[in-house]
């Protein structure tokens, strides 16, 4: 991913998490984590397939990039919406862009904004500009959301991208108008 400054897009908010995210899940009725029932949660409605094949629908059928990446960094999956939206595998990415968020990046905030979200237990937005295989620019809104170990250290990051490039080219010609409207 490569980004830019605001206005050319690099731009970080962190609203506070209001569930928390941990690993591994606290351990119910001495049931092993294969047997867990999913999470309850507002966002989680009841279907007939056990979690990992909900996970699993979620991951394949969006259109949003998902990647996860280990506590040091290093991108270790990509669902098919990240390959739909950059046309990279993740083997083509790694060695087209590099392994790791911090290579592969080059948002300027990007550690402290790891290092917040890691501390306050809060994901982290931003948009960025980066190429996809073809060479074409897009746009996307990143969501960062760190997923910790007990002991509060990084256990994973997992980043939603978005693709936000319709919207950034309404608005930049929103402000072309303006422009030559003003003049």
């Amino acid at each position: 991913r490569s980004s830019s400054r605001s206005g050319t897009g690099q731009d970080a908010a962190r609203i506070p998490s209001r569930t928390p995210r941990s690993f591994p899940w606290p351990s119910r009725s001495g049931r092993d984590k294969a047997s867990r029932p999913c999470p309850r949660s507002p966002f989680f409605r009841p279907l007939s397939l056990p979690c990992p094949e909900k996970l699993s629908i979620v991951a394949r059928e969006t259109d949003n990039s998902v990647v996860i990446i280990n506590g040091n960094g290093e991108i270790e999956w990509v669902n098919e919406g990240f390959t739909r939206l950059t046309g990279y595998t993740l083997d083509e990415f790694k060695l087209k862009k590099g392994s790791d968020i911090f290579s592969t990046s080059t948002n300027t905030h990007l550690k402290e904004a790891i290092d917040e979200s890691v501390k306050n237990n809060v994901s982290a937005y931003y948009s960025s500009q980066t190429e996809t295989k073809s060479g074409e620019l897009i746009w996307l809104q990143t969501t960062l959301t760190p997923i910790l170990n007990p002991d509060g250290s990084l256990f994973k990051l997992v980043a939603i991208d978005s693709d936000i490039t319709a919207m950034k080219l309404a608005g930049e010609e929103i402000r072309k108008q303006k422009e030559e409207h003003d003049i």
